[in-house]
């Protein structure tokens, strides 16, 4: 079973932290969606948000970390060109984004005055006082973010399509299944 990836194909953990990911920005998209208009159970779908964020927050930074230590691996035969790169550095703008989304969160939270809640288990106590100019700057990088995952999302899952559909060309194949072992001088 390969579990790193190779020159041209996703291994396991990549394979695994990818879908992971996917799963939870969608419905964490969904759930944070479903805050802003909420009046009278307010509290609880943010406190459901941050049980869910902080239950993933280490392995979507795991995440973040494996993608830019392993690097992307390179194209297929059938996938060169320029729209493997615009693909390439879409998955790293999304991973950016990410980060954004996991930095603004508990800063937009801290500052507005509240500790991220954990279910109805604990609280985490802001380290920070309460300051509305970075509510509102941490709260704008946070919709920002959030946004540019939805579109990213969604491009990336019509380029998946187009892949599949389309080119046939073996690129959905590579986060579906890992990586065969590498052949002799392939890392």
């Amino acid at each position: 079973m390969r579990w790193k990836d190779t020159a041209t194909g996703y291994g396991w953990v990549s394979i695994i932290l990818h879908w992971v990911t996917a799963i939870f920005i969608i419905v964490m998209l969904f759930v944070g969606n479903s805050i802003e208009g909420s009046r009278g159970i307010y509290d609880d779908k943010l406190r459901l948000h941050t049980t869910l964020a902080f239950i993933f927050y280490l392995a979507l930074w795991f995440r973040i970390y494996w993608r830019f230590s392993k690097g992307h691996p390179g194209p297929l035969p059938r996938q060169k060109g320029f729209f493997f790169y615009v693909g390439k550095y879409t998955h790293f703008s999304l991973l950016i984004a990410l980060v954004g989304m996991l930095i603004s969160g508990p800063i937009m939270a801290w500052s507005g005055g509240l500790p991220v809640r954990v279910g109805h288990l604990f609280a985490i106590p802001s380290p920070i006082p309460m300051n509305p100019g970075l509510f509102s700057l941490a709260h704008e990088i946070h919709v920002a973010c959030a946004t540019f995952l939805a579109i990213g999302a969604l491009l990336h899952i019509g380029g998946a399509a187009k892949h599949f559909f389309i080119n046939n060309d073996g690129t959905v194949d590579k986060i579906l299944v890992a990586a065969a072992p590498p052949t002799d001088g392939e890392p």
